[in-house]
């Protein structure tokens, strides 16, 4: 009689278990048809943080004195709100809350990529004011920046808007 039991119970478990997972891969195939580029049911790599945001203020400061450098022409520095936190890599400095600002540095500028990367593999849109987007965030401690007046550096490479 226990045998059958044991044998009822772990069937039981089987069945959820896979229930479980099927609804996750559909929740992760709308994700993917909604963003794009990055996926959603990729792992997130260590140290980033995987959020959709959107842009509430695009900040006119050049991040660079370099006459080559796309920064010194063009916006790379933006006030982002955290709309929604997906998950963490490993050895993440600092949580990130729903509804949290922060100043996040745009790797390729906040302009399209064809602009100024023309040879760039993932081609990027470019982000404007209330633009809505999912990306990985790079945190990094910081000892003292005169332009990022912030503990922690956040930085994004790729992006893929949210519509």
């Amino acid at each position: 009689m226990l045998h059958y039991l044991f044998l009822v119970f772990l069937g039981l478990t089987v069945i959820s278990c896979h229930k479980l997972e099927q609804g996750k891969t559909l929740e992760r195939e709308k994700m993917n048809v909604r963003t794009g580029m990055i996926q959603n049911d990729v792992r997130i790599p260590p140290g980033k943080c995987r959020f959709i945001g959107t842009i509430e203020e695009i900040h006119d400061n050049q991040l660079s004195d370099n006459k080559d450098d796309p920064c010194s022409k063009v916006p790379c520095l933006a006030t982002v709100r955290i709309d929604s936190v997906l998950g963490y890599g490993q050895g993440v400095l600092r949580p990130l809350a729903k509804g949290e600002r922060i100043q996040v540095q745009f790797k390729f500028t906040l302009q399209p990529s064809a602009t100024y990367f023309p040879r760039l593999k993932t081609v990027l849109p470019g982000l404007h004011l209330h633009n809505t987007f999912l990306a990985d965030l790079n945190m990094q401690e910081l000892i003292d920046s005169p332009k990022i007046k912030q503990a922690i550096h956040y930085s994004i490479l790729t992006y893929s808007i949210v519509e």
